[in-house]
């Protein structure tokens, strides 16, 4: 097999440890932007998953069959995950709480686990075109997950909404598996939290107008230090009809427009091509490859 991919054979004068060593470390391309110590490296491995074979199972194995699938391993290994190792760039972005437009009213959400699962609450606040606290609430919900508690933050949030009479609501969570699920119409009435869901939609039919939407954590703070506390102090359901004093400065910087800087990783790199997907074309390359090399 080797002599057939041009690698020089181990002789009396060469050590096997030097004659390892000096292909281990050849990077000089052997076609098709594979390097040679790319093929020698699949090639040891192959020939030692094929001793196993004989060895423990007793199969037969060709030294051509053994190059060829090292050919596809190596190319496959040199085509998908030549550009993962790049370093991933550090984006930063400003947020922060935009009041609604005039005549609507903005509810806030969040739920808070401590542990997933472990001990949940929810919270919101609901706030006027101004940004002027109208209502808030928290609740300790006991045990359950994250998505959990996210969707019961919503659902008492709606419910208080509805009963405060805001006619035009946006609604506003950090979670956007809580959002796309209560947005999207065939989330199924099956799934764990399906009635909850349901329960959501049936409230929001009552309002005039409503619109959902996703927005960072750095944008929700209040919502998130109110679930929280709420979380800690594994308090029932409580309404707070004026601005408790611990959300004082978090609540200050939404109403005079504070921005906070969110941190996110941009990965330079090309391995999202699925391996399945890839493979197709992959396997166009090899079969010219085995056509310029009849041996493999």
């Amino acid at each position: 097999m080797w002599g057939n991919m041009n690698f020089n054979v181990v002789n009396g004068l060469t050590s096997c440890g030097a004659w390892m060593s000096s292909f281990a470390s050849d990077a000089f391309d052997f076609c098709q932007h594979i390097s040679r110590n790319t093929i020698f490296v699949f090639g040891l491995w192959e020939l030692w998953l094929n001793r196993n074979k004989v060895i423990f199972q007793g199969l037969n194995s060709l030294p051509a069959a053994s190059g060829r699938t090292t050919f596809v391993k190596a190319a496959e290994f040199s085509h998908l995950a030549k550009n993962i190792f790049h370093k991933s760039e550090r984006h930063k972005s400003w947020v922060k709480w935009v009041a609604p437009t005039d005549g609507w009213f903005k509810l806030n959400t969040d739920g808070s686990c401590l542990g997933n699962p472990g001990d949940m609450a929810a919270a919101g606040i609901i706030r006027d075109q101004f940004g002027n606290w109208v209502s808030g609430f928290s609740k300790h919900l006991g045990f359950g997950n994250s998505l959990k508690a996210e969707m019961w933050a919503l659902a008492l949030g709606i419910k208080l909404a509805k009963d405060l009479a805001c006619e035009r609501l946006v609604v506003e969570s950090d979670s956007m598996s809580t959002v796309n699920m209560l947005s999207d119409q065939n989330t199924c009435i099956s799934h764990a939290l399906g009635a909850l869901i349901h329960y959501c939609r049936s409230i929001l039919r009552d309002f005039s107008d409503v619109q959902i939407r996703h927005t960072f954590r750095e944008g929700n703070m209040c919502a998130d230090t109110l679930a929280k506390h709420a979380n800690l102090l594994a308090g029932p359901w409580k309404i707070y009809d004026s601005l408790p004093g611990f959300l004082s400065s978090c609540f200050l910087a939404d109403y005079v427009g504070v921005y906070h800087v969110r941190e996110s990783s941009i990965f330079c790199s090309a391995f999202g091509v699925g391996l399945w997907s890839f493979r197709p074309l992959l396997y166009l390359n090899l079969f010219g490859l085995f056509n310029q090399f009849p041996f493999l």
